[in-house]
């Protein structure tokens, strides 16, 4: 069957939201029937019916022609047995009653076995179904365009909204739908735990389900008795706002329910409440507007107090709050909202319908790039500790796999005695061995053979990590020098140019007029190459950064943080349209206590280890993803530095007596938060060596 979410309902019972088109071209619903308490396929007349049903299914017509006909049916083997006869006033009461579910999807695994085709696989040349005793062939699967997916299948095909025939092969593993497809087809073998998942990341097997990302009843007596708090597998947080839906520059109409433009502002998205109840939150309220279900303008007020009581009916509100700056508790970040006539402390706001493991630390999500690059006879170590948020990653267990490596229970190590792609593979599991997550990444291995044909002119540019020559100069060093540790290739034709500048961001590099690129209000780096006498760069190395990762960003902050990145890159190809870009993710800050040695102790600060970790993930997240884009995959890489800088170790650190009462025994704790020692900078400029030897020494 073929699901498709989100089209119109019908009578009924418009609780159904799902569409699926059957092989014979009859239009179903398929839904969560009240009445039966089943998932049931419904149909509008008998003949509608497929032939053969399935044994597993339960079945629904709702007007056919016949009166008779109508009812529930189940299919014994051979025809449909009629189960019970339709009861119109109940259907209709509950579906007065009832509010949308606005999807149902596979939570995981996209096949579902019971629709599966025994005796079949897919005939990967043409897409067709063909006869063979040792497979099952999947029913139709929605997959999304140009999007990663990965399974164990034997076979797989893709097809159009149309189901055309686009391309398929005889491999398992990781696969890529083409930029037309709307579904593909798997076979695998008969008996076989079959599965496939959305994103490039093995999820393992799971039994199909589906999901519903929003179930909301109307009504008290089902209400109260349906809730996310009355659950074990939903997390729910005193704090109901979530910042990173706050519009800014706009507040709430309290006459109209809608956002009005107005500098300094900002209000919430939707927020779920009860009627009749009170809310509370420690700043206060401003403008906020009440509305139903249907999200309807009921009534507004202007705050005057702490709190506020719903009216009857209300579903949802949307707050406003004035004025909006990034430290103050009237900021997105710090606004603390919460049911009850008690004003809460703040909390960190926990999505119960989006819960973001990577923040909150209960289930951390494994974040490789696509490459990684190594040299030959050049030791790679790659360090446990940076890929994930979660600073306590003692408590996981890290498997890796990569021919020829050695796994060292904190990082990983590798020394490459051939040029060529590897694949790496790392699994983390919990205390009870559950495999938590897993990404794949391929190890670009290359020898550092001679030196470039003619003349590279390579640019670093930065903030004070870059304005302090360190890696500048080591990486200049193992290229063009002799002799040292590691030793130097003694190349020539390699020509670098330092841009670094203490406590700057991509900001501030296109806007400021101190930014050495911005000539009268705009980024102009042909004139910058004049006037520092420069030859045209064919290469940028970009690491930036930790200025402005003091709190916690909305969404709408990191997009214009990434707009920015799209600026600086635009402009550089306009001015020189042959360069290459190395964008460079800032490794993660010291992991013993060096954010608070720093900064002291903070909630959404500097000092906020949790918060730096994430922020330097998101960074490496937005870099990546920038060098898939089409208009920048041909020229853009990231190099994600923080897995190849040892943070436990080569940071900035003092040994300290475990207590104020003995100082016999000591520990090692932080004394620095974001910038290395001698020897973490040495570790960047390893992981920019071995880049540029990759590109520019073969």
């Amino acid at each position: 069957m073929i699901y498709e979410k989100n089209l119109p309902v019908g009578t009924p019972n418009p609780s159904y939201k799902i569409r699926a088109i059957s092989d014979t071209g009859a239009s179903e619903n398929v839904a969560y029937d009240v009445l039966l308490g089943a998932m049931v396929h419904e149909y509008l007349t008998y003949a509608d019916l497929p032939n053969p049903g399935n044994t597993n299914n339960h079945y629904k017509v709702t007007q056919d022609p016949t009166a008779a006909k109508n009812g529930y049916y189940h299919w014994d083997g051979t025809d449909y047995v009629k189960d019970a006869d339709l009861n119109p006033d109940l259907d209709n009461k509950i579906s007065d009653n009832a509010r949308m579910v606005n999807e149902i999807v596979p939570a995981q695994n996209l096949i579902n076995s019971e629709t599966s085709i025994a005796g079949y696989y897919v005939y990967w040349p043409s897409g067709a179904l063909s006869s063979n005793a040792s497979y099952d062939a999947s029913d139709w699967i929605i997959v999304k365009p140009s999007t990663d997916y990965y399974g164990n299948q034997n076979h797989y095909a893709f097809y159009d909204e149309n189901k055309n025939y686009l391309s398929g092969n005889n491999s398992g593993g990781l696969i890529t739908s083409p930029s037309t497809a709307k579904y593909v087809r798997v076979s695998y073998a008969t008996g076989g735990d079959a599965y496939l998942n959305e994103g490039n990341t093995d999820l393992g097997y799971s039994d199909y389900k589906l999901k519903c990302d929003l179930f909301q009843i109307k009504g008290s007596q089902i209400s109260d008795k349906i809730g996310y708090e009355k659950t074990d597998f939903v997390e729910v947080g005193n704090n109901l706002f979530n910042p990173e839906t706050a519009v800014l520059d706009e507040f709430i109409s309290t006459t109209t329910g809608e956002p009005v433009s107005s500098d300094n502002w900002w209000h919430s998205d939707y927020i779920q409440v009860k009627e009749n109840t009170i809310y509370s939150s420690k700043v206060g309220f401003r403008d906020y507007a009440f509305y139903d279900f249907e999200k309807r303008f009921i009534s507004g007020a202007v705050g005057i107090d702490h709190q506020m009581t719903t009216p009857t009916n209300a579903a949802y509100i949307r707050l406003s709050q004035y004025p909006y700056t990034s430290t103050d508790s009237h900021s997105p970040a710090k606004f603390m909202f919460n049911e009850g006539a008690e004003a809460l402390p703040f909390e960190i706001y926990v999505n119960q319908f989006k819960y973001n493991p990577e923040r909150f630390g209960t289930k951390p999500i494994i974040q490789l790039p696509k490459y990684i690059d190594a040299v030959v006879g050049d030791t790679l170590q790659l360090y446990y500790s940076s890929l994930i948020a979660f600073p306590n990653w003692q408590q996981f267990y890290f498997v890796s796999t990569l021919s020829g490596a050695h796994d060292l229970k904190r990082y990983l190590e590798f020394t490459p005695t051939a040029a060529g792609d590897k694949t790496l593979t790392i699994y983390m599991y919990d205390k009870n061995q559950v495999l938590i997550s897993s990404a794949s990444t391929t190890i670009r291995v290359r020898e550092a053979v001679e030196q470039p044909s003619s003349a590279i002119n390579f640019w670093t540019v930065g903030d004070s990590l870059t304005n302090a020559p360190t890696y500048t100069d080591e990486m200049v060093r193992r290229l063009t020098g002799t002799g040292g540790t590691p030793a130097g290739n003694g190349f020539g034709n390699i020509i670098n140019h330092r841009e670094g500048n203490s406590g700057k961001e991509w900001n501030w590099y296109v806007t400021n007029e101190d930014s050495p690129f911005v000539y009268s209000g705009a980024l102009d780096f042909e004139q910058y190459r004049v006037d520092n006498n420069l030859a045209v760069p064919d290469v940028l190395y970009i690491l930036l950064t930790w200025n402005g990762m003091g709190k916690r960003r909305t969404q709408e902050e990191w997009d214009t943080w990434d707009d920015d990145v799209y600026t600086f890159l635009d402009a550089l190809k306009s001015d020189f349209s042959d360069v290459k870009v190395k964008l460079c993710s800032p490794q993660f800050p010291s992991q013993i206590g060096g954010l608070g040695h720093d900064y002291g102790a903070t909630l959404d600060s500097y000092s906020d280890l949790l918060l730096q970790n994430t922020n330097a993930l998101k960074q490496a997240e937005i870099y990546e993803r920038i060098t898939t884009e089409s208009n920048y995959s041909g020229w853009v890489e990231h190099i994600a530095t923080a897995l190849q800088v040892d943070s436990l170790y080569n940071m900035p650190h003092i040994d300290k007596a475990v207590n104020t009462r003995n100082s016999s025994i000591t520990e090692r704790i932080g004394s620095g938060g974001v910038h290395p020692l001698p020897e973490g900078y040495y570790q960047i400029a390893d992981a920019l060596y071995r880049n540029f030897i990759l590109n520019y020494c073969q």
